[in-house]
């Protein structure tokens, strides 16, 4: 079979002048709209390399927050390590964070929190017996202790705020700072604040008031220390 001659048959074809102006004048056009695509695509890899944009397929979203929320989370920070009592290490004497009482007075049960249950009332003068968490040196303001707490059974219960008196040494601001008052066991929130008028190490230690019976208990599910106010 013979091959068409293509080139003779496009001989053949009648075009009008004006269709081949109207054809090449299209054809430009489109070399004129490549080539300024092709210089865009040039310009914007010269920015990135630059460092001025990313380059296509670099930047993705990872997370978007209020700035406000952010700064409220900050703000109210739990400046007591372990007041949340959520670890507790197996064979440990108290969760993270806290320091254990001593056994002879009273002593530390899982619970949701932890259950202090007490055979004695602390001796006032001294937290070296007693369940305490400590915040660490804090700078002057105001702060605001809270603690939700069910009980207590069998008597009254304070958590006490002390300072470092010197080196090694604490001092009460107040031992008596949040009293908690024998009930039927309903969770309840406490909340008091107080000033510090200098920089100091902040504990928080729980005792048992004069007058408490053996075996009596409260559970404490969350203690916070926040700062709320001041400068420094």
């Amino acid at each position: 079979m013979k091959a068409p001659n293509w080139k003779a048959s496009i001989e053949k074809v009648k075009v009008p002048g004006n269709a081949r102006v109207w054809a090449l004048g299209g054809a430009c056009l489109v070399m004129l709209a490549l080539a300024v695509m092709m210089v865009r695509a040039s310009g914007f890899r010269t920015a990135a390399e630059k460092g001025t944009l990313p380059s296509a397929g670099t930047m993705r979203l990872v997370s978007v927050e209020k700035v406000e929320e952010k700064g409220h989370a900050e703000a109210r920070q739990n400046l007591l390590p372990g007041g949340d009592f959520r670890t507790w290490w197996a064979g440990a004497p108290a969760p993270q964070g806290v320091t254990p009482p001593d056994p002879g007075a009273s002593k530390l049960e899982r619970a949701d929190g932890i259950s202090q249950i007490w055979q004695r009332p602390e001796a006032p003068g001294s937290i070296t017996p007693r369940m305490r968490l400590e915040a660490g040196k804090l700078p002057a303001g105001t702060y605001e202790l809270e603690a939700l707490a069910s009980g207590s059974t069998g008597g009254a219960v304070s958590l006490g705020v002390w300072g470092r008196s010197g080196d090694s040494g604490f001092e009460p601001i107040d031992d008596d700072f949040i009293t908690i008052l024998p009930g039927a066991g309903q969770a309840k929130q406490y909340a008091r604040r107080f000033t510090l008028d200098k920089a100091d190490a902040v504990v928080v230690s729980s005792h048992a008031l004069f007058g408490m019976l053996p075996d009596s208990k409260v559970v404490w599910h969350t203690v916070r220390l926040t700062r709320v106010g001041g400068t420094g």
